[in-house]
Order: structure tokens, then sequence, then C-alpha cells
């Protein structure tokens, strides 16, 4: 059976969980997507600074993540839904990812910002 052992449940994409419960290896071809989802989801706490998934067990979280619920949209970065897609194949690649977290970075005012 797999493992969620590189990640916790409150990062795990919808794919990795259905493997998880089917007891079946993660496809290959979703390793990276199930990190985008990962960093989308990690993207919101950072800059919301507020974590999803309070107050609920893992298999609340797990049905959760199947049923669809994301965090609000409307308090996320575009590029923090847009690593939330249920399809794997519509998450950013990693190399995007990161060019626009940096753009997020400069326009938040960067290592001058007087946030705190």
């Amino acid at each position: 059976m797999p493992e969620l052992n590189a990640m916790t449940v409150r990062y795990a994409a919808p794919e990795v969980i259905t493997a998880f419960r089917r007891g079946t290896p993660l496809d290959a071809g979703h390793f990276f997507p199930a990190d985008m989802y990962a960093a989308g989801l990690m993207l919101y706490e950072c800059t919301t600074r507020t974590a999803f998934w309070n107050n609920m067990d893992i298999n609340q979280i797990m049905d959760a993540v199947l049923g669809g619920q994301r965090p609000d949209a409307a308090h996320a970065p575009d590029l923090a839904v847009s690593a939330w897609q249920t399809d794997p194949n519509r998450r950013p690649a990693a190399h995007i990812f990161r060019q626009q977290c940096a753009a997020l970075f400069v326009a938040a005012g960067g290592l001058n910002s007087s946030h705190g």
C-alpha cells in the first residue's frame, strides 16, 4: 500500500489520496503535478497566513479533497488556484510556478517589504 510519507495529507492531491485509498501506486506521471498541488496549498497558507483544513481529521480532509473542496479562491493568488486543479495535467509546471512565485514576491516588495 502506498504511504503518505513524503508529505502530510493536508497537502495531498486528489490523485495521491485516491491511490492511497485504493492501495495502488501513484502513476509516475502524476508525481510532479501532485507536488504542484501541494505547493499551491502552501502558497495559499503563506499569502493568507492561515492554515487550511484546521479542525479536521485525516479522513475528513481526504473526503473534502476528493469532494472538490479547496480554500476560498477569492483570497488566494491565481497561481495557487491554478495549482489546485483537479486534473493534474492542468496544473502549472514547476518552472512556471517558481517564476510566478518570484513575481509575487517582487510585487509584494521582496526583501524590502515592511510586512511583519
